[in-house]
């Protein structure tokens, strides 16, 4: 399987109007923090009040896709995951997106079966 989507939504509610220069991370070896106001661009204030504030994150933008995969792979299937602020984070999602890499084995069967078919159209091509 190879990962194609791995976009993070999280919803925050904060009293705070500097919310925006907060980070965000994985928090993990290897993973660098995500900084909303620079490596996200919201450099808009934070809405307070009930509704909060929703963004999402694509996180193949920034982190590489087996990293992520490893995570899942050697956690139990838990995203060790920070927001660094006074806010609270009230709705987190991690949605992943995956498509199915062929085989090496399948890869080698029809690449035979190709140069099989080719040498069969060549003979043939010759003899006629």
């Amino acid at each position: 399987m190879g990962l194609i989507s791995a976009q993070l939504t999280l919803t925050i509610h904060t009293t705070d109007s500097l919310v925006a220069s907060d980070d965000v991370l994985i928090d993990a070896p290897g993973f660098d923090p995500l900084f909303l106001n620079t490596t996200l661009g919201l450099t808009v204030p934070v809405p307070t009040g009930p509704g909060g504030f929703t963004f999402t994150v694509e996180l193949l933008d920034y982190y590489d896709a087996s990293a992520i995969m490893s995570l899942f792979l050697g956690s139990g299937n838990t995203l060790p995951f920070k927001y660094s602020d006074d806010a609270i984070v009230s709705f987190a999602q991690l949605q992943l997106t995956a498509t199915e890499l062929p085989e090496p084995t399948s890869l080698l069967l029809l690449g035979t079966g190709l140069v099989g078919f080719a040498a069969w159209r060549l003979r043939r091509k010759e003899t006629a």
